[in-house]
């Protein structure tokens, strides 16, 4: 039986801009027997493949919180772009309260100058029905929760997961939990796991077959997972045990 580990980026893999060496080892040992790793993040594909460079070779990206998802070799094996209309109303509803944001899946962009710096300044016409999904910067995250609400109500097609102080937003059909489907239909004889930080990896954590957290994660995703860790490479241990 393979095995399949859909991990998590930020906070989960990446730490203050470093993996964990003990992770990384554990991820080639992994691999190294048949088994497959993935990454799941609201990042693009740039926003992975930068930092992992040398250290990583991902299986899958699970990008754009679900809305686009390369093979090893970057091949396009799934993508659900905005619609036109849908993008409209949000940034009539949003662009003058918010800092937005705008993914590709190959590529983030920012409106703000400080974060244009980071990814790359927003051209919302060379843009046009190629993006994934969009973002919104809120104050806190109470604020974000609240505005994750009033998405739910107010855009019929669209969906919105709370990332801190920031709100992912994609299709409806769309999450990183869905993303589990394609994985389970490619192959559909495998055991998938999941390992993520915070709320806007619980439907990951829910389509997997064994979750993971962190002991340093809210109290509330802990109560929903199968085991609670301290690090990938912890997760992955426990997995090769798994029969």
């Amino acid at each position: 039986m393979k095995k399949i580990l859909v991990s998590d980026f930020d906070n989960t893999l990446l730490f203050d801009h470093h993996f964990k060496e003990e992770d990384i080892q554990a991820i080639h040992s992994f691999q190294k027997d048949g088994n497959l790793f993935a990454v799941c993040t609201g990042r693009s594909y740039e926003g992975i493949r930068v930092p992992s460079k040398g250290y990583i070779d991902y299986d899958y990206y699970i990008l754009a919180t679900g809305s686009y998802i390369l093979d090893r070799k970057a091949n396009v094996v799934f993508q659900s772009p905005l619609r036109q209309e849908d993008i409209a109303h949000f940034e009539e509803k949003y662009r003058n309260r918010y800092l937005m944001a705008y993914n590709t899946g190959n590529q983030y962009y920012a409106e703000d100058i400080y974060y244009q710096k980071t990814f790359g300044a927003a051209d919302i016409i060379t843009m046009t029905g190629s993006l994934m999904s969009l973002a919104i910067l809120c104050e806190n995250t109470q604020q974000a929760q609240l505005e994750e609400e009033i998405i739910e109500k107010e855009f019929p097609n669209l969906k919105g997961f709370v990332n801190k102080i920031f709100i992912d937003v994609v299709n409806k059909e769309c999450s990183k939990g869905s993303a589990l489907s394609y994985l389970k239909q490619r192959y559909p004889d495998s055991k998938i796991y999941g390992i993520g930080d915070s709320y806007n990896d619980l439907s990951l954590l829910e389509a997997s077959d064994i979750s993971f957290t962190f002991s340093s994660s809210p109290e509330d995703i802990q109560n929903q997972v199968d085991h609670v860790v301290n690090s990938v490479a912890q997760a992955i241990e426990i997995i090769r045990k798994d029969c």
